[in-house]
């Protein structure tokens, strides 16, 4: 048996929103595994009101991933009103045993739409980590995880944007009324923006930059 180099490897969350969604339920792949710098959060299309009595994961295997993973950093925070529970560990795909690849952006203040950028693709998080030498079009790494980490401790933000855009809630309008110094929301509307439905997005390709 594989020995975890850290426990949060595959852990499933219960996470409280704002906006009053409730609680958005996650998983955790910590890219240490890999010697890779990171946390990847993938957060499952079930949301609930009120928090779960039972912690069997049993129940969110029937769901699948609501938007593209977000690449995190620091742990998810234990302790107040916005502390992050633990139920238990859910099963880990085909994806999560390796280091995905990511992806940037060039200029991405420059566009409005995320069609009309130059993207480039990365294959770790790593310090030294160089980007491939081609450009890439949208299409082919919209899927992939943005190469800019995201506080865990004020993850609970993103992951509402997630969920608003998928109710069909204007997402855009969000605002924050305390933490700004520490995550910047017009950058993570971006983000949520060039983001996918990862239920739409093929098992085959996931993780892995489209290569025409």
């Amino acid at each position: 048996m594989k020995k975890l180099v850290d426990s949060h490897y595959g852990m499933l969350w219960e996470v409280p929103m704002a906006q009053d969604l409730g609680f958005a339920y996650v998983q955790t792949i910590c890219l240490a595994e890999f010697g890779h710098i990171g946390t990847i959060v993938k957060v499952l299309n079930y949301r609930s009101d009120k928090p779960r009595k039972e912690k069997v994961t049993t129940f969110f295997e029937q769901f699948d991933f609501l938007s593209t993973p977000i690449l995190g950093i620091n742990p998810p925070p234990q302790r107040g009103d916005h502390k992050w529970r633990k139920l238990d560990y859910f099963p880990l795909s085909q994806e999560d045993l390796s280091c995905p690849e990511f992806t940037s952006p060039l200029n991405y203040k420059d566009y409005t739409k995320p069609e009309d950028c130059q993207w480039y693709v990365f294959s770790d998080t790593s310090v030294g980590s160089q980007f491939e030498d081609m450009i890439f079009n949208y299409d082919d790494v919209k899927h992939l995880s943005m190469i800019i980490f995201t506080n865990l401790r004020y993850m609970r933000h993103r992951i509402t944007l997630e969920w608003m855009k998928y109710l069909g809630l204007d997402y855009e309008k969000y605002q924050m009324e305390e933490e700004r110094q520490y995550i910047y929301i017009e950058d993570q509307k971006y983000f949520v923006k060039c983001g996918v439905d990862y239920s739409k997005v093929d098992k085959s390709i996931r993780g892995r930059a489209l290569r025409r």
